[in-house]
């Protein structure tokens, strides 16, 4: 038996003994992991401070070490799972590509005008729901959403790749611009970017550089991708755990209408560029997949990113930085939960419209391209394998196709850590 499969037998069996609940339960928590997290830190952190606020005061020079080794961890694992060949193909899109990369870098960013002039209760919640509009794409989550909804999975890779790297040049000027501008703050863009650097572009590069020069990384990423994912999630969580313990008195003040302010700007935020990402990618005419990625792409912001421009600001400038961060994750949770509804609706579209069609029994003949591969159980028919219009292949059952969890990710589509 491989250690790789002494491992899973170990997992499967503490799960199983420890958290119980079956492999219902086990997917569950899988799937809404990074949530499910939030709420633990959220929780610890306002009953028990004290063990985040002292971690987070370890530091070395101006970095705050268990933070950073966090960051790293997150942005090394993105550069181990991220496929070359993924991002040659993508270069076909290139319309869809340049639209998306001027959105997410530079409009989208103009929305923080706005947003800092909202009156909230709470200010930091303005200045968080701005640094929030600055940033980049998802790293992953947008990924794959877009993979599940049958669009350009290799776009939606290359703008959350080129659009995080650029980004650690243009996120701190915008920012400066945004909350800076016509106030007392002052934000020093160019220390940003150097920190940035530093702890997201080169531990993506050493990432990658890693992946390209050894053959067993890549076998152990795509054996391991879970392990990866949770590690990831786990290490995006202990940052937000920290900011959260730092700021426990300040939190434990804010009332139920503060939370809720925050809860509808987050909402009202991802609503408007969606529905500006809409119109542009209806005025560009881009095909179904292209339109599919770059409106999910275009319009989500990735959290750790953001919560990483926040440990680097200074509480004496911008102020409490915990504050700042809740209104940020909540525009997290609030665009997954969001997109991932629009997703299951173009899931069920696409099925009815494409997939469908091709699992009647004599589909072979009268599509000759869109081949049915049928599989049999014992004599009856259980499921197809269907090589689609896009050119992937899914494997459906022969019954409930119209049910979301029958569908599965196609065979030849990007596989990605949701963070």
């Amino acid at each position: 038996m491989t250690r790789g499969a002494i491992l899973t037998r170990f997992l499967d069996n503490f799960w199983c003994c420890h958290v119980g609940g079956g492999a219902w339960t086990k997917k569950t928590v899988l799937q809404h992991f990074l949530p499910l997290g939030f709420l633990v830190a959220l929780v610890w952190a306002m009953l028990w401070p004290y063990p985040g606020e002292a971690i987070s005061e370890w530091q070395v020079g101006d970095y705050r070490l268990i933070q950073t080794i966090n960051v790293c961890t997150i942005f090394i694992i993105s550069g181990l799972t991220l496929k070359t060949t993924d991002i040659m193909a993508a270069l076909k899109a290139y319309v869809g590509f340049l639209y998306g990369a001027i959105t997410i870098l530079i409009i989208t960013p103009c929305l923080g005008f706005a947003l800092v002039k909202i009156p909230f209760s709470t200010p930091e919640f303005a200045t968080g729901l701005a640094i929030f509009a600055a940033v980049p794409t998802t790293l992953t989550s947008g990924v794959t959403l877009v993979v599940q909804a049958y669009g350009n999975g290799a776009l939606a890779l290359m703008l959350t790749v080129c659009t995080n790297m650029l980004g650690i040049l243009t996120t701190p000027f915008a920012i400066s611009v945004v909350i800076g501008g016509g106030s007392s703050i002052d934000i020093d863009a160019t220390r940003l970017v150097v920190k940035l650097a530093c702890t997201i572009l080169v531990p993506l590069l050493v990432g990658k550089a890693v992946r390209e020069t050894h053959v067993t990384v890549q076998r152990f990423v795509t054996r391991y991708k879970t392990l990866l994912s949770l590690t990831s999630s786990v290490s995006l969580v202990c940052i937000v755990w920290q900011t959260l313990s730092r700021s426990q008195e300040g939190i434990m003040k804010q009332s139920v209408v503060n939370i809720l302010e925050a809860l509808a700007g987050a909402i009202a935020m991802h609503l408007v560029f969606l529905a500006f990402n809409f119109v542009g990618v209806g005025i560009l005419r881009l095909s179904d997949r292209e339109r599919k990625a770059v409106l999910i792409m275009a319009s989500q912001k990735t959290l750790p990113v953001t919560v990483t421009v926040i440990s680097f600001l200074k509480e004496s400038e911008v102020g409490d930085l915990g504050l700042i961060t809740i209104p940020c994750v909540i525009a997290h949770i609030s665009q997954l939960f969001i997109d991932a509804y629009i997703v299951g609706v173009w899931i069920a579209k696409y099925e009815a419209q494409e997939i469908a069609p091709l699992l009647s029994d004599d589909a072979g003949d009268k599509n000759p391209k869109n081949r049915i591969e049928r599989e049999t159980n014992g004599g009856q028919k259980s499921t197809s394998t269907i090589k689609t219009p896009d050119g992937s292949f899914v494997r459906i059952p022969l019954h409930g196709f119209s049910c979301r969890k029958n569908i599965q990710t196609p065979l030849n589509s990007t596989e990605s850590i949701p963070a």
